[in-house]
């Protein structure tokens, strides 16, 4: 009886196991459902103030890309 009482329990310890084991690759491995896909975008620096932009979210004028609309303008002197 005792044999069949360590044989359930190693059998629950197992499963508890195996489900932490697929919540860890699912969030922090990221396999599974949770998987995010993450881009590295290109970095342009703006000849006014020098910072560097995603060149997705700059300003862009005549091959020229900003951080702002108020640099762009101080580039073209308004």
């Amino acid at each position: 009886m005792r044999f069949l009482f360590y044989l359930v329990v190693l059998f629950v310890v197992y499963l508890v196991w195996r489900w932490s084991d697929e919540r860890y690759k699912k969030r922090y491995r990221g396999e599974g459902w949770a998987k995010k896909e993450t881009k590295a975008s290109e970095l342009v620096q703006d000849p006014v103030c020098k910072t560097y932009v995603p060149k997705e979210q700059a300003v862009e004028f005549d091959g020229h890309y900003f951080c702002s609309e108020e640099c762009k303008d101080a580039y073209l002197g308004k």
